[in-house]
């Protein structure tokens, strides 16, 4: 797929490279077959659903990039080794541009980069982050080894459970993502508990005038 070549100077680190390679394939063929099937099943266009079984089939190719780097290591990597591994996500998007695939992310990380202040909004599904958030969060993994800007992250969420502890679980996943910048930190939420309904959260007037409120911080 790419006519970057990767150096391997032992038959060692050549086995290791052929049975990540099978490994990759392997679990590249599994994730494109489900997803496309239930692409299918939510009746997208065929367009769109080949586009999901190609990222599907290709979403963990920038781990063969670091193959070589990680191979004999074990679980006794240091927190700076664990972080470039970490750059799969970067290097693997790298590789798909080079081939002519492509998708939004790369615009909206390099807005998250430069920005001051973040502040991310999701609806709580089973007391957690609504799917597409983690996905946004998963996706930003490559700014670790940026010069990134911001510093003050904050939470808005909605759930349906008129309780404070529905929201621990959604808050501690951010918290973890946070954690990994050293530079920024979490420096609050709100949460709007009971709007089981869309367009209904303007009636609860107390929310909106903590989220009001949050906003004339910023």
């Amino acid at each position: 797929m790419t006519d970057k070549v990767i150096n391997l100077d032992t038959d060692k680190e050549i086995e290791y490279y052929e049975q990540d390679l099978d490994d990759a394939i392997r679990h590249g063929m599994c994730v494109s077959r489900l997803s496309s099937e239930l692409a299918r099943e939510l009746g997208l266009p065929e367009e769109e659903i080949h586009k999901i079984a190609v990222a599907g089939m290709i979403h963990d190719i920038g781990k063969l990039r670091i193959t070589p780097y990680i191979y004999g290591r074990g679980n006794s990597m240091k927190i700076e080794e664990m972080r470039y591994v970490r750059l799969h996500a970067k290097l693997g998007a790298d590789i798909a541009r080079q081939e002519g695939y492509g998708d939004d992310i790369a615009d909206i990380m390099a807005k998250v980069k430069d920005a001051e202040v973040i502040v991310y909004a999701t609806p709580i599904y089973y007391y957690e982050m609504c799917g597409q958030m983690k996905t946004l969060l998963d996706r930003l993994n490559p700014l670790y080894s940026t010069d990134y800007s911001f510093r003050d992250i904050y939470m808005i969420a909605t759930a349906a459970e008129n309780d404070e502890s529905a929201f621990e679980k959604a808050y501690n996943g951010l918290q973890g993502w946070v954690d990994c910048f050293e530079k920024a930190s979490l420096k609050g939420m709100v949460g709007g508990g009971g709007i089981d309904a869309a367009n209904t959260a303007a009636d609860h007037v107390d929310a909106m005038k903590k989220a009001y409120e949050l906003g004339k911080k910023l």
